[in-house]
């Protein structure tokens, strides 16, 4: 029953997209809707980054940085996450990959101190590699742990 409630909240999403509704007032309501969880939203047109906490709005044990098809599997993850073991991931899906919302994820990173990045590209060479050094670089300071990054396998793709 849940993929089909999944899927059909895929389609209500491609079809509202398609229409032309605005996503600065449905996001939220289609989100919640899906995920069951609290949004945050800035509040332009389109938003640039959203923030998906799984309870309360506190993600206080991790930060998990993604985007794109990945964003639906890390927000299970992070529920599941949470049941089983009562860790809280912050989860921050960039809705834009240029420009980024650094502000956002330095901000979680202060706040939870770890960080991992979850992407469908290869784990090297990819945007996902280049968000994870920036935040390593950039935000040192406040990590407690390695960014770790989850991603696929380095493989040859025939073209």
């Amino acid at each position: 029953m849940k993929r089909v409630w999944k899927y059909n909240a895929i389609f209500l999403v491609v079809f509202l997209f398609l229409t032309g509704v605005s996503f600065a007032q449905d996001n939220k309501a289609i989100k919640r809707w899906v995920t069951g969880t609290v949004i945050a939203t800035d509040t332009r047109a389109i938003p640039n980054t959203i923030v998906v906490n799984t309870k309360d709005w506190k993600g206080r044990d991790l930060t998990v940085v993604t985007y794109g098809a990945v964003v639906q599997r890390t927000l299970v993850a992070a529920k599941e996450l949470e049941e089983e073991s009562g860790v809280s991931a912050e989860v921050i899906d960039l809705r834009s990959l240029s420009p980024v919302d650094w502000d956002t994820i330095y901000g979680s990173v202060r706040k939870t101190s770890r960080v991992i990045v979850a992407y469908e590209d290869s784990l090297s060479w990819g945007y996902g590699a280049e968000i994870a050094a920036r935040i390593a670089d950039e935000a040192f300071e406040w990590l407690d742990a390695p960014v770790r990054r989850v991603a696929a396998t380095d493989t040859f793709v025939a073209y």
